[in-house]
């Protein structure tokens, strides 16, 4: 008498004739007539039957199963705990009943999902509940499988939308479509519905994104792979009184100066300095942002979401939204605007005198690039050269590590629409002038100075920290005369910068306590900060230390995303320079030793590549490397020693 197997498949159901068994095995053979061996521990039910039916008979008993409604019959037996045949199953459903009958039933039976379990040939009828969950489990299932199928349609096509699928799911499949080894629930979702092997699907993803024009040769993949927002936020400005200039000029004859790079349009902070009778007056202005916005749970929503503008070399991103932002806050030479001023009084010997912080209105006087500044620096701003050097001088002696590096500016001028030529990388190699230093170490005593005054006014803000985590070896690294293998290791033995409600020290600067406040156009952080300043002298609730600490915890993460895709950004279109200039040697230097090999570093392209190597290199010396291969876009590079 044939028999007829259904059993497990993975996780779907599958059927075939018995052939033979052994103890634990059994030999079906397909309804296509392939040659089928599975463990008996997978059967789900064994039909005698009184006949081998063909391909077509079984289609029509399958399909008549299909057509089976099954709710009826799992309402008789609900009530009931126990287990039943399909025999009593079928006696209940058709009364009298055919061969064909009980088999539609069988397939019915075998491959629902909601209203029976079934083991070793008995069926149980699920409780009420879960029936419900089943239900539910199932509307998911339908709904993720035909999810996938558009998805595989979509892949077919020349249309880039796809509205059924978030940014965020977007983000993920363009991961998985450059990342061997991006995993993500979704894309296994998407796989498993498909019965689609992972390469298959991401030569297909890879294909349909290059036709759609989703990327091309020249996409910024980990902006793409992160799916920013470029919108700025846009907060609600309040209506502020703001002196006429006439009263401005009548009681500030300050020059208020800017030093930013030429392309800068989002300048949120200047200083003014001048010298007096018994020292010198420094006074450091910031653009008032917190104090000109309306705060409210959706924008601190909005702005822990994009807590930074992010700049890349082919765009940048900005934090608010960049008319507004310009218009009402960026220190543009000429304007009027609102801002925090950090007083500051010193004596002849640069020694710090007093200091405050105010709020009030100016007018900006110059707005200067560092090169023109670096000019002045020479006969205007002498002074103010000497005492940056001075407050640098003595953060170094309160311990404070110098860390340089080699930097490139990396910038792609895309070609103006219709036009065929392909952007081009430029990248430029370039030190920190003296200008540039200068700037530096103003926003860092700024800073400070905010900083001490929200610890002596017992206020919580958001304070930078980091700590030397191996100071027994810090003596000897400063000795190093080579300074990118003194550099390097630097690196390593200062810890991550944190963030903390709670002032700690900050041992890379050599600060008791450091925030950032000098910024608040570019970052949300700073912001906040400002907010507090804003709160102690306007009498405003400030925000507590439980309250900082949650905004630090839910922003850090998409603080985190910004950074890597500007850190990965400026990686990807250095590593695609020298793929398509096809550059095959650099010069690098030997900075750090690994177990089979070295830590090499290419000043001129602002990398750092492994190189394997057995044979003894002295560190700091300079080497020729043969570039083996580049991947852009997995930021990779293979070098060799020459």
């Amino acid at each position: 008498m044939p028999c007829f197997v259904f059993f497990y498949n993975n996780k779907t159901i599958s059927g075939g004739w018995k052939k033979s068994e052994t103890n634990d095995n059994i030999l079906l053979s397909s309804i296509e007539d392939k040659p089928l061996k599975i463990n008996k521990e997978r059967i789900i039910l064994e039909l005698n039957l009184t006949k081998v039916y063909s391909r077509e008979q079984f289609e029509k008993v399958f399909q008549d199963g299909q057509a089976l409604d099954l709710e009826d019959l799992w309402e008789v037996l609900n009530e009931y705990s126990g287990s039943f045949t399909l025999h009593d199953l079928a006696g209940l459903k058709f009364g009298q009943y055919s061969e064909e009958n009980l088999l539609s039933l069988a397939f019915s039976l075998c491959l629902d999902e909601i209203y029976f379990t079934k083991s070793k040939g008995l069926f149980q009828a699920r409780s009420r509940d879960g029936v419900i969950q089943k239900k539910i489990e199932v509307a998911k299932k339908n709904s993720d499988r035909l999810l996938a199928q558009k998805f595989s349609e979509w892949l077919e096509t020349d249309d880039p939308t796809f509205p059924e699928l978030s940014p965020e799911s977007i983000a993920k499949l363009v991961s998985f479509a450059y990342d061997e080894d991006f995993k993500d629930s979704f894309v296994d979702k998407i796989k498993s519905c498909l019965s689609i092997k992972s390469e298959t699907l991401r030569n297909r993803l890879q294909k349909a994104l290059l036709r759609k024009k989703m990327v091309t040769p020249w996409t910024n993949l980990p902006l793409l792979k992160a799916q920013l927002p470029e919108s700025g936020v846009s907060p609600n400005i309040k209506t502020l009184e703001i002196a006429s200039v006439d009263q401005i000029e009548t009681r500030n004859t300050d020059e208020i100066v800017t030093v930013d790079s030429p392309d800068t349009v989002d300048i949120d902070d200047a200083f003014s300095f001048r010298e007096t009778e018994s020292g010198y007056e420094l006074k450091l202005y910031i653009a008032n942002v917190a104090g000109q916005i309306e705060f409210d749970r959706e924008l601190i929503q909005k702005l822990q979401r994009k807590p930074v503008s992010v700049y890349m070399p082919d765009k940048t991103i900005h934090m608010l939204e960049s008319e507004k932002a310009l218009k009402h806050f960026s220190l543009f030479e000429g304007a009027r605007r609102s801002v925090c001023v950090v007083r500051t009084n010193f004596e002849k010997n640069f020694k710090l005198v007093s200091y405050d912080i105010v709020f009030d209105t100016v007018v900006i006087s110059k707005n200067l690039t560092y090169d023109q500044f670096n000019e002045l620096g020479k006969s205007k701003f002498s002074k103010l050269f000497e005492l940056g050097k001075s407050l640098k001088d003595q953060r170094l002696s309160q311990g404070a590590l110098e860390v340089t590096k080699n930097e490139v500016n990396v910038t792609v001028k895309v070609p103006e629409p219709g036009i065929k030529e392909h952007p081009v990388i430029e990248i430029k190699r370039y030190e920190k002038t003296p200008a540039h230093q200068l700037i530096e170490e103003l926003m860092i005593f700024a800073n400070f100075l905010v900083a001490k005054t929200l610890v002596q006014n017992d206020l919580s803000a958001i304070f930078r920290t980091q700590a030397i985590v191996d100071k027994g070896s810090l003596r000897e690294i400063l000795q190093i005369e080579n300074h990118n293998v003194r550099n390097f290791r630097l690196r390593s033995v200062l810890g991550r910068s944190t963030y903390s409600a709670t002032p700690e020290m900050h041992e890379g600067l050599g600060l008791p306590y450091y925030t950032q406040a000098t910024s608040p156009i570019r970052r949300f952080f700073d912001v906040i900060t400002q907010y507090q300043l804003v709160s102690l002298i306007n009498n405003y609730q400030p925000y507590a230390s439980d309250e900082i600490s949650k905004i630090i915890a839910s922003t850090t993460p998409f603080l985190e995303i910004c950074q890597n895709v500007q850190r990965e950004s400026k990686r990807y279109y250095i590593l695609k320079y020298l793929e398509l200039n096809n550059i095959k040697q650099l010069n690098g230097i030997i900075v750090g030793k690994t177990p089979n090999g070295y830590v090499c570093e290419v000043p001129d392209y602002e990398l750092f590549c492994y190189v394997a190597e057995s044979r003894l290199i002295p560190l700091g010396n300079s080497v020729s490397l043969r570039v083996d291969h580049i991947d852009p876009f997995k930021l990779s590079i293979f070098t060799r020693l020459s």
